[in-house]
């Protein structure tokens, strides 16, 4: 078994574990739930492929097709609005508004306190500004019917191109729900919380950038839940070594079951400074383990399901 089959397992069976815990009442009103949705579905196609039906279906996809014109046309023109917006701001105020976007929408809180992924996914869109191509708006870009700027501006605007170019961030395109987010803020007491812990993320980023981290792309199978992984064609990156997390307290404890053999060995991975480190699972939780002075470290455990980074060749 490869390495990555171990931990693709060991994450399969993780999320198994959190739905057996959930109960037998849960898990079959979901399945309840499931069935009535497809059924509904399919009596719904197989009565509008009935010949008697014809008429029925060509007006059902004139008005659906329509529905994503008129879709299309708003989300793009609310998002030429933003960028004109937010052109004649400060360059500062810019780079905030860019950075953050991205990371509440792109990460959200699945990296939790420590923020790691957010801080590195930081480092990424700013490498992406000093990029000429991913901080360039390409002229077929929808955006660009609807910009009032003119094109020598907006080729000079780096930050808003990095956020704006399309087919870089999920979360800008028309049909995607968190769209809205861009013009349209979440305002909540949570959406508050996020943004200002984002917003330091951003100006400690913009403060520290490090030259020496070339990640440009990434790929998450928790956002990207049932998306195709196009890490396959990116043939021009390669993948980022794993890293581990923040030291762990308390590390006596973790010791003491470790010399004990409580633990599960699930892999080994080295981090880009070609430090290895053991995965083992201790008491249901997962850590990266690498040896100091002759002593076992824990750090905590960075799932590359979460986040899996890529740089160029």
């Amino acid at each position: 078994i490869t390495e990555n089959v171990r931990y693709d397992l060991d994450w399969v069976l993780r999320n198994i574990e959190t739905f057996i815990k959930e109960g037998k009442r849960t898990q079959l009103l979901r399945l309840k739930n499931w069935k009535k949705r497809t059924v509904e579905s399919l009596d719904f196609y197989q009565d509008i492929i009935q010949q008697k039906n014809k008429k029925k279906a060509k007006k059902l996809v004139k008005e659906r097709n329509q529905a994503t014109i008129e879709l299309k046309k708003y989300v793009y023109k609310k998002q030429a609005q933003t960028y004109e917006y937010w052109i004649k701001q400060d360059k500062l105020w810019k780079s905030l508004f860019a950075l953050e976007t991205i990371l509440y929408n792109e990460v959200g809180t699945i990296d939790g306190k420590d923020a790691l992924e957010r801080k590195d996914v930081a480092q990424i869109v700013m490498n992406r500004y000093l990029d000429d191509f991913y901080s360039s708006l390409d002229k077929d870009q929808e955006i660009i019917k609807y910009l009032k700027v003119k094109e020598d501006k907006f080729k000079k605007e780096r930050w808003l191109n990095t956020l704006f170019r399309v087919g870089e961030f999920s979360f800008t395109y028309h049909y995607i729900g968190a769209v809205a987010k861009i013009f349209c803020p979440d305002m909540s007491r949570r959406g508050k919380q996020i943004r200002e812990k984002n917003l330091k993320i951003s100006l400690k980023a913009l403060k520290s950038y490090k030259k020496d981290y070339r990640a440009m792309r990434y790929f998450s199978r928790v956002s990207m839940l049932g998306k195709i992984d196009m890490s396959s064609v990116w043939t021009d990156y390669k993948e980022v070594p794993e890293k581990a997390g923040d030291e762990v307290r308390k590390q006596y404890k973790l010791e003491r079951l470790y010399y004990a053999d409580k633990y599960q060995f699930l892999y080994n991975f080295k981090d880009p400074k070609g430090v290895s480190y053991q995965v083992v699972k201790i008491k249901k939780k997962t850590y990266s383990m690498t040896w100091i002075r002759g002593r076992p470290r824990f750090f905590k455990y960075r799932s590359p399901h979460l986040f899996t980074y890529f740089e160029k060749k």
